[in-house]
């Protein structure tokens, strides 16, 4: 799906009409909710990682705790070319891997790491989608640091008319920060067995089911309004 001059698509012309696409330069904040386990919402970030890729573009992940890194790069191997994943994908980690796509964190300062992505940044194409767990950061660094480097993370996305997702898992203290930082805020919750999207800002007018297709040999995110 095709950006435009003003918005990015998610990769899914049925989620970009029920979102009104992204505006260039948003932070989004994906909120997880218990029992929502990473098999159910991969599909969605792989969407957008998707589309961001096979147009050019280049994502730049620090994943949640406990998703190994390994696992996202074999996800999107599974669709495009290792070239093509190698070129455009840089994951942030504590650890060391020896990977191209990896690339590692300072463990005792996140101004050294925000540094290090801005770095990483600089050589890749544009434009950039940042995906950031937050609940990484807060572990290490605490509450306050994860914010303020949220906040500046979020004004370089700004200022470069890029994306920044910010991914917590469950919630963490300063939530409430963290959405007065989002211009969007949807939480992922399960209903009865199924995936539900609560918009909580802006407060769009319904409650969305989140379901995938993938006819087409790629993740198609459908939603579907819950009445």
């Amino acid at each position: 799906m095709k950006h435009t001059a003003s918005y990015y698509s998610t990769g899914s012309r049925n989620l970009d009409a029920a979102m009104g696409y992204i505006r260039k330069g948003s932070t989004i904040l994906l909120e997880i909710g218990m029992g929502v386990g990473y098999e159910l919402y991969e599909p969605l970030l792989n969407s957008i990682i998707l589309n961001f890729l096979s147009q050019g573009g280049s994502v730049l992940d620090i994943p949640l705790e406990n998703i190994p890194p390994q696992a996202i790069k074999n996800s999107l191997i599974e669709y495009l070319s290792k070239d093509e994943v190698e070129k455009g994908l840089k994951i942030g980690t504590y650890e060391e891997y020896g990977d191209p796509c990896f690339f590692k964190l300072d463990p005792g300062s996140l101004d050294k790491s925000f540094e290090i992505v801005c770095k990483e940044a600089e050589n890749m194409s544009r434009p950039h989608v940042y995906f950031v767990g937050a609940n990484t950061l807060e572990v290490l660094h605490g509450v306050r640091n994860t914010i303020m480097f949220l906040l500046r993370l979020g004004r370089k996305t700004k200022y470069d008319k890029d994306i920044l997702t910010v991914l917590v898992k469950y919630s963490i203290k300063g939530m409430d920060d963290l959405s007065a930082l989002s211009d969007i805020h949807v939480k992922l919750d399960m209903r009865d067995g199924a995936l539900i999207g609560y918009p909580i800002k802006p407060a769009w007018q319904m409650i969305y089911n989140l379901d995938y297709d993938f006819s087409k040999g790629y993740p198609q995110v459908k939603v579907n309004p819950v009445v």
